[in-house]
């Protein structure tokens, strides 16, 4: 328990009643529950239950206080408790005075009154109880409640700085969560960069293969277009020899003569037939393979045929 000063007790209890303890009702409220409560609150020392005031000197510890007879030189000290005489006697706490009279604080005294300052002459006064420990003083008081203060703030301060190390931990583990979050992002970020790049290697190996195709292409129609020159050159100089051949009988061949040429038909046949079977059977051959296969074979034909038809 904090001891308080004797400045703060009378403050505390100044018109107020005082019960420590009692027996019963009829010993309420006496002048050595004050005193009681005096020696626990502001000296540190045991109460004394169960006792008459006068009775108090002899029943308190020699350690705990000196008793000082009174004598007409004699002047208690501030916080000295003041015994009276009498069958049950009386009891206070001495608060200021000198050799002809004093001031005390009192309960029950008058009988029936709340703690109080109350004056006294020496009359019954047969002595005062000493405290041995130093009563504590309004600045050591100040000092003890600004440390109390100061603990209690500190207590507060300590039980916020758990409450933020709390806070801090959860946010930390926030921060571990989000780490592994992003890291797991980097990682399929990664992934999806590495099957990206996969299928564009992909795409750029397929678009060379095409541009090489492309080039083929080309060649081969340029091959072909040299071939076609090459044919037209032959099929007119066969126009022209097949020009002066028929000039030279008198009689013209009957056009049902001429359609009887097997290698005419194959010709015809052979230019119908080739698409057909290229669509029915998908072989997927573009116009220029089929002219590419078709342009020599109906050159032979048709020079042949019309040499036949000739004849």
């Amino acid at each position: 328990m904090n001891l308080i000063s004797f400045d703060d007790f009378i403050d505390k209890y100044n018109s107020k009643f005082v019960e420590y303890h009692s027996y019963g009702t009829g010993a309420l409220n006496q002048c050595i529950d004050l005193v009681n409560q005096y020696f626990v609150e502001v000296l540190g020392v045991p109460a004394i239950i169960g006792t008459n005031a006068v009775d108090v000197p002899s029943k308190v510890s020699p350690d705990d206080f000196t008793y000082i007879k009174n004598t007409p030189t004699g002047i208690p000290l501030k916080g000295d408790i003041i015994v009276w005489s009498g069958l049950w006697g009386h009891i206070a706490i001495f608060y200021e005075g000198d050799v002809n009279s004093f001031t005390s604080f009192d309960q029950n005294f008058p009988t029936g009154s709340p703690c109080h300052l109350q004056g006294h002459s020496y009359e019954k006064v047969i002595g005062w109880l000493h405290p041995r420990k130093e009563i504590m003083s309004d600045a050591l008081t100040e000092c003890l409640n600004q440390h109390t203060k100061l603990v209690d703030e500190a207590i507060k301060k300590d039980k916020q700085i758990q409450s933020l190390v709390l806070s801090l931990e959860s946010c930390r583990v926030d921060i571990n969560n989000k780490d592994k979050q992003i890291i797991n992002l980097q990682k399929e970020k990664n992934e999806e960069i590495i099957k990206l790049n996969k299928e564009k290697e992909a795409i750029n190996q397929k678009l060379e293969e095409l541009t090489e195709r492309n080039k083929e292409i080309l060649n081969q129609n340029e091959t072909l277009e040299i071939e076609n020159e090459k044919l037209e050159g032959e099929i007119e100089e066969l126009e022209s020899d097949i020009i002066s051949n028929v000039c030279e009988y008198d009689e013209p061949i009957p056009l049902i003569d001429r359609l009887k040429s097997r290698k005419l038909w194959l010709a015809i046949l052979g230019s119908v037939v080739l698409p057909v079977v290229n669509k029915v059977f998908n072989l997927n051959l573009s116009i220029g393979e089929i002219f590419a296969i078709l342009t020599p074979i109906l050159a032979y034909i048709g020079v042949e045929g019309v040499k036949d038809i000739v004849k």
